[in-house]
C-alpha cells in the first residue's frame, strides 16, 4: 500500500515539474521579448547581458509574487471570478460590444496571469508530493492495513477518538486518500 501510494506521489512530482518547467519557460520567454522589443523600440543602449538577466528577474517576481497569491489562499481563479473581467451590462448594443473588445484585451491579460502564476503553483505541488512520501517498511505496512481493516469494518462515519493512540497512521491513511475524515466532526470512515 505504501509503495503504491509512493509510486504515484512520484509521478505526480514528474508531471507537476514538468508543468513548472514549461510554465517557467513561458514566463520567461514572454518577459525576454517585451524586454528586447521595448529596448528596440526606445532604442536603449544597454549592456547586452541585461537582455538576460532582466527577463530572469522578473521571473523571479512572478514566483515571489505568485507565493504571497498563494499563502494567502489564492490561486488559478475563473475568468469571471477575476479582477480582470469586466460585467458591462448587455441589454444594450453599446454595452454588448464594448463587453466584446474589453473581453478581447483583458482575456489575453489574465491567459497570462494565469500561465505565470502556474509556475508557483506546480512548484509547491511538487513540494508537497516530496513531503507525503511515507518511508517504507514491512511492519508500517500492515500496521496501516490492520487500522484500515478496522476502519472499513465499522461500515460508516465513526469517532476518530477510538484511534487515539494511533493517530499518526490515521493521518497517513488520510493523505492516502484511503480513509475520509471530517474534522468538524472528528469522525472517519473508508473512502
Amino acid at each position: 500500500m505504501i509503495k503504491e501510494f509512493n509510486h504515484q506521489q512520484r509521478l505526480k512530482m514528474v508531471g507537476h515539474s514538468v508543468l513548472c518547467i514549461l510554465a517557467t519557460a513561458a514566463a520567461y520567454v514572454f518577459f525576454l521579448m517585451a524586454y528586447l522589443f521595448a529596448r528596440n523600440t526606445f532604442d536603449l543602449k544597454w549592456p547586452e547581458h541585461l537582455n538576460y538577466w532582466i527577463p530572469a528577474g522578473l521571473v523571479l517576481l512572478v514566483y515571489v509574487f505568485g507565493f504571497i497569491d498563494l499563502a494567502r489562499g489564492g490561486g488559478l481563479r475563473s475568468y469571471n471570478e477575476s479582477d480582470l473581467y469586466l460585467d458591462f451590462d448587455l441589454n444594450s448594443a453599446s454595452g454588448t460590444v464594448t463587453d466584446y473588445y474589453a473581453s478581447q484585451l483583458t482575456s489575453s491579460a489574465y491567459f497570462l496571469s494565469q500561465l505565470f502564476l502556474c509556475a508557483p503553483l506546480q512548484l509547491i505541488k511538487v513540494i508537497r508530493c516530496s513531503m507525503s512520501i511515507i518511508n517504507y517498511s514491512p511492519d508500517l505496512d500492515a500496521e496501516l492495513c490492520r487500522l484500515l481493516d478496522k476502519v472499513t469494518s465499522k461500515g460508516k462515519w465513526h469517532e476518530a477518538s477510538i484511534y487515539a493512540n494511533q493517530l499518526k497512521l490515521l493521518g497517513y491513511l488520510i493523505n492516502m486518500s484511503k480513509i475520509e475524515f471530517s474534522p468538524r466532526k472528528g469522525v472517519v470512515k473508508a473512502a
